[in-house]
């Protein structure tokens, strides 16, 4: 069905930080991670059934992306 809508999409994305102050400046511990939620993705439709009543959402996924740094600045 060429009008349908997506279904619907939820996502969350967290980042936690900890800051020092010292030595003029400051350093920052940050943990972040994209796609908390582990959601898979729709990207389209996909209508290759017999009837067009029987699309289906295609998605990927879940694409998440975890990641660890540091921060410094004078």
């Amino acid at each position: 069905m060429p009008n349908a809508r997506e279904p619907p999409f939820a996502r969350v994305d967290l980042r936690l930080e900890k800051k020092w102050h010292a030595l003029g400046g400051t350093m920052t511990l940050v943990f972040e991670w994209l796609n908390a939620l582990l959601s898979k993705e729709s990207f389209g439709t996909n209508c290759s059934g017999v009837s067009p009543t029987q699309c289906q959402p295609a998605e990927i996924g879940p694409v998440t992306v975890p990641s660890v740094g540091v921060e410094e600045s004078w």
